[in-house]
């Protein structure tokens, strides 16, 4: 008889922010709890969402600073002494996480997506807690951390490739989407988005480039901006926040300078119900984040909405979008320019590749591959 695999995944920042870290744990969540002899329960920081299930997610609220970015004078101060806040925060919520498990029946594998697994096993000893195995997923790049776990999956081939030979149980899964919410887009809905983006922003001259990031400096979305100096019109959407807003939009006016057919144009975050949206207004994808990032799921998003995608020369970028043509230097703004039109003006026919290589992403389809692997760990 197969074991039952019952997970309790930790989420500090689930109901505080909603970034990949955060996709990752609410839909995991969701699409787990659909294979049979199996259950995931979410423990997150913040308040519950109108879509979050009351019987498989709960809000410890514990509160916590917004991540994505601090530039102050005393976030600088207490980063050089060593002082986190978010290490205080996540010693209270796993304290409020682990009091809850332990009045939780089978709970067995447990998921810490803010990291410290020692500090979790500690917890674990203070509450006669015997029985669970603590999973990492994510970055794998210093092998001597990877003995803190019982068991870890690697997001991607290079840090599959350092964690291979270790001696706890390993696995390469890539993080997943639901596929049919960017594939399948209320028309009306996208289209009233589209005309309050309009409303706001102006007409868009075409092609439109998107760019969904954090402003933050290993994304290196001044590369993004940089390509409009090689193009005779365009847009370029960036959709995101962080500590780098002011400074890009003052690199985006040099690039514009007075040319009315350039454009460059900020939006916040949005709500993650609002992104099929966001990626319907336009027409190439483009991400030119460094080769360090773990994984980079706007990357699968705007494949399944059926968008062509320029992303980085690399061996995890290469692993994910599986078309070659797809990648290039991005540094190189002037190729990446050249590319973008060609894409532009082939945009139908790679619609059908583009939304091919997401299916593959799908999390019905991911969560198996974890159920699989955490099925055939011992106790």
């Amino acid at each position: 008889m197969e074991k039952p695999v019952n997970i309790a995944l930790l989420s500090l920042c689930n109901g505080h922010v909603f970034r990949g870290v955060e996709s990752f744990a609410t839909y995991f969540t969701r699409y787990f709890n659909k294979i049979n002899n199996s259950s995931t329960i979410l423990l997150q920081g913040g308040r519950l969402s109108q879509e979050d299930d009351p019987d498989c997610v709960k809000n410890l609220d514990v509160h916590t600073e917004d991540l994505s970015g601090d530039e102050s004078f005393m976030g600088k101060l207490t980063t050089k002494l060593g002082l986190h806040k978010i290490d205080f925060d996540v010693k209270r919520f796993y304290e409020k996480a682990v009091k809850t498990i332990s009045d939780l029946d089978g709970i067995n594998f447990v998921f810490p997506s803010n990291q410290k697994p020692l500090y979790l096993k500690k917890l674990f000893r203070k509450y006669n807690i015997n029985n669970c195995i603590v999973i990492g997923v994510g970055h794998a790049r210093v092998p001597k951390d990877l003995n803190q776990y019982d068991a870890f999956v690697a997001l991607n081939p290079p840090d599959f490739n350092i964690i291979k030979n270790a001696r706890i149980p390993v696995e390469l899964i890539p993080n997943g989407i639901d596929f049919n919410m960017f594939d399948l887009v209320d028309k009306e809905k996208a289209d009233d988005f589209k005309n309050k983006i309009e409303e706001q922003y102006g007409v868009m001259p075409r092609p439109i480039i998107i760019i969904v990031s954090a402003l933050v400096p290993p994304k290196r979305v001044h590369l993004g901006i940089n390509v409009l100096k090689f193009m005779n019109q365009g847009t370029i959407l960036i959709c995101g926040s962080g500590p780098l807003r002011n400074k890009l939009r003052e690199h985006a006016a040099d690039i514009m300078g007075n040319d009315k057919l350039k454009k460059v144009i900020f939006i916040d975050a949005m709500a993650y119900e609002n992104m099929p949206f966001v990626y319907r207004l336009s027409d190439v994808f483009l991400h030119p984040a460094h080769k360090g990032e773990a994984f980079g799921n706007v990357i699968i998003e705007a494949l399944a909405s059926g968008l062509p995608v320029v992303v980085n020369n690399d061996s995890t970028r290469a692993y994910m979008v599986k078309n070659y043509s797809y990648l290039c230097d991005v540094t190189d703004s002037n190729y990446v320019a050249k590319k973008i039109t060609k894409f532009y003006n082939e945009k139908d026919k790679l619609s059908l590749i583009s939304k091919a290589i997401a299916r593959q992403y799908d999390w019905t389809l991911i969560t198996e591959r974890y159920h699989r692997f955490l099925s055939g760990i011992n106790f």
